[in-house]
């Protein structure tokens, strides 16, 4: 038998690998397409499994050699408080001042009149500040509503691209999904096709390859 025979017999014509193959690689493609659809909860549930057993594996470890060595090994927990003392500012005293007895009428309107001043003058001060506080907080305002506005833009690009990478996700991710419906759910009627069965096997296989490397190459899975 030379080897074109032999590999006619064993690879082309033989209907039960064709078979095996259809069933498992369709397995195969279906949860390679599942992945690609959802990369991030693939990764996170990946991680959180391979965390849990490298976790399980080191508490083992060091629970062998704390009862290798005859003791326990323990873990603590160093808990340091600090408390801060609150200093207010100190009490201020206010001092009302009376007329003399013995004062004059010019001296109490005089008098009055400096107080009359010393007012004007507190609540101009105090206009100016509170004009000055105003034109702040008016352009604080404009300030945080042309933030608010970039932001909100910004959000709105994200989901677009959120959007857009979901869509191109779907669609990289569905062909492998549907071959392998296809091999699983009619693999002894493909298998019964011959060569021709094992070029729809290959071609599904190859379109998965590609689709996985795309999908890992469009950086979903960083």
């Amino acid at each position: 038998m030379t080897p074109g025979q032999w590999l006619l017999d064993f690879f082309w014509t033989n209907d039960d690998l064709l078979e095996a193959s259809n069933k498992w690689g369709g397995v195969l493609m279906a949860i390679t397409g599942a992945m690609i659809v959802a990369p991030q909860a693939c990764k996170h549930a990946l991680g959180a499994t391979v965390g849990v057993a490298i976790t399980k594996i080191s508490m083992g470890i060091r629970s062998a050699l704390a009862r290798r060595h005859g003791g326990t090994l323990s873990q603590v927990t160093a808990v340091r408080s600090i408390s801060f003392d609150s200093h207010f500012g100190a009490a201020t005293a206010t001092q009302s001042l009376r007329f003399e007895e013995k004062a004059t009428v010019a001296e109490k309107v005089t008098w009055l009149k400096n107080q009359l001043e010393f007012i004007d003058a507190r609540w101009q001060n105090a206009a100016a500040r509170l004009d000055e506080i105003d034109q702040m907080t008016r352009r604080q305002l404009q300030e945080l509503d042309t933030g608010v506005h970039a932001e909100l833009k910004e959000l709105r690009d994200q989901v677009g691209r959120i959007e857009r990478d979901s869509v191109q996700i779907d669609a990289t991710g569905l062909p492998p999904i549907l071959a392998g419906i296809i091999l699983t759910g009619v693999p002894e009627e493909l298998a019964g096709w011959g060569v021709f069965g094992w070029m729809i096997f290959l071609i599904f296989a190859g379109g998965t390859i590609a689709a996985a490397s795309r999908s890992y190459s469009s950086g979903n899975w960083r």
